[in-house]
């Protein structure tokens, strides 16, 4: 309410700007039932998980895990301390069920947030569709109206600066649970060279990027699940992501408005862009994620020095060495400084591959 309140205008219903702020708002419904469906997914699969060595324990024998490692049966006493623990959610609907019936309704569940996935994936595909067309459509457009916020710049930053300070607030609050520990986990086994098959399999299913950012937890801020501290914490790791995750969008929020003051010459709208961004549902939604934020505050510096090919190809070059997807936009820098600049930025964005590939 308050993003339609700050941007929409209202005295011009069919202007691009309302198009632009309705498209922000419908990512949303698709974030939440991703989110909501990986929830109840993770815990009917572990509620199952949980029931298949409780039936090992009756029936004598010893159940082998994903990677071939032997699983401890559970008794009665500690299938229901699990479940408690690792899914809370449902645990009181399981152990209320009678035994029979158990393992159905957890599969029932898994079934459930599967779809739930499905659904909110295929509504983020459709609404990305349409960004794509919006997007490519816009170079055709000629007169761009300004349409600035509809609050002045001292009252969008004072906005800005609360949500700024809730959000980290937010970050610095959580702890991260088994399933946030994963990644820092498999890269540490990596590191160590103790690596057991199931660490580098957990390791691996974060993709592509520079290996060392996964020995970084990822920070829950949406409890869709109860957090419970991991006896074996990494409390280093949970606090080097959660300084990297405020640092990381500090840098973005700062790029913005620079972008909006030097490129534009109109510290407002930089104010208001960066108010934006942090209300969107996913800036609240993956505020600890740092493999997010930190990629996207590396490219929106690369603009920033857009002038400077040296420094934007460091940007650029950072960007892709962190995560993947920046590679994608290559050959837009490339084109951007064919005429003037091409060696200065490519020496930038080569040496800095270079730099992070020898710090592996």
């Amino acid at each position: 309410l308050l993003l339609v309140g700050l941007y929409f205008k209202f005295n011009r219903i069919w202007s691009l700007r309302n198009l632009d702020l309705v498209l922000c708002v419908l990512l949303a419904p698709g974030l939440l039932l991703v989110y909501q469906g990986q929830s109840q997914r993770r815990e009917g699969g572990t509620a199952e998980f949980l029931l298949k060595r409780t039936e090992g324990f009756e029936a004598g024998t010893v159940e082998t895990g994903p990677f071939g490692q032997p699983q401890v049966p559970l008794s009665p006493e500690q299938f229901s301390a699990e479940l408690l623990r690792k899914s809370p959610h449902i645990a009181p609907q399981v152990l209320a069920a009678n035994v029979a019936d158990r393992m159905e309704l957890a599969i029932s569940v898994k079934k459930r947030g599967i779809s739930f996935e499905r659904s909110g994936f295929i509504m983020l595909f459709a609404i990305s569709g349409i960004w794509l067309i919006r997007l490519l459509l816009d170079p055709t457009m000629v007169r761009r109206p300004l349409l600035e916020p509809n609050l002045t710049a001292g009252g969008l930053m004072f906005i800005g600066c609360c949500l700024f300070i809730f959000l980290m607030a937010n970050v610095f609050v959580a702890t991260p649970n088994d399933e946030d520990l994963k990644g820092p986990k498999g890269a540490e086994a990596l590191l160590t060279r103790t690596d057991t098959g199931q660490q580098g399999h957990e390791f691996q299913r974060h993709g592509p990027g520079y290996y060392l950012l996964s020995l970084l937890p990822s920070i829950p801020t949406m409890p869709f699940v109860d957090r419970q501290t991991h006896p074996n914490q990494r409390v280093a790791y949970a606090t080097a992501a959660k300084v990297m995750a405020v640092l990381s969008h500090l840098a973005v929020v700062v790029a913005i408005v620079l972008i909006g003051y030097l490129h534009f010459d109109n510290i407002r709208t930089g104010i208001g862009t960066a108010t934006l961004y942090l209300m969107l549902p996913y800036s609240a939604q993956m505020t600890g994620q740092v493999d997010h934020v930190l990629p996207a505050a590396l490219l929106l510096w690369a603009v920033v020095f857009y002038r400077r090919p040296l420094p934007a190809g460091i940007f650029i070059g950072l960007a892709m060495g962190v995560c993947y997807y920046p590679f994608f936009l290559l050959p837009l820098w490339l084109s951007f400084y064919w005429h003037r600049g091409l060696v200065r930025f490519s020496l930038g964005v080569l040496a800095t591959i270079v730099v992070m590939a020898i710090s592996l």
